[in-house]
């Protein structure tokens, strides 16, 4: 019993999801929507992502990335769409820099 409860009181470490997503950013870039991701997701996804925009393309009505609101409701498909899949933006062109900033954005401003 004693054992039980000396084991109990070990010191856990974190998932490795987090204990990765510190590491990252503790590392990575000061990135945050006001200094980088708003500038970016004017750029290269406005045109289609804008609740203002007269032709979406294709892009369904209600994803919008104008805010930093907006960028942590989508954040998961943002990261799909572009980092994983790289189906996004439409064309591609997105320089290797972008994409890691994007990342650095995706991961750590949570």
């Amino acid at each position: 019993m004693l054992l039980f409860l000396l084991l109990g009181c070990a010191p856990v470490d974190p998932p490795p999801a987090v204990a990765t997503r510190s590491a990252t950013c503790v590392s990575a870039p000061a990135v945050t929507w006001e200094n980088w991701g708003h500038g970016f997701f004017l750029t290269w996804c406005a045109s289609c992502h804008a609740a203002s925009t007269p032709d979406r393309r294709g892009a369904p009505e209600g994803v919008d990335f104008e805010t930093e609101a907006d960028l942590a409701r989508w954040s998961d498909r943002i990261r799909a769409r572009t980092l994983d899949e790289h189906t996004m933006p439409v064309g591609g062109g997105l320089y290797d820099a972008d994409l890691a900033l994007l990342e650095v954005l995706l991961t750590c401003s949570r």
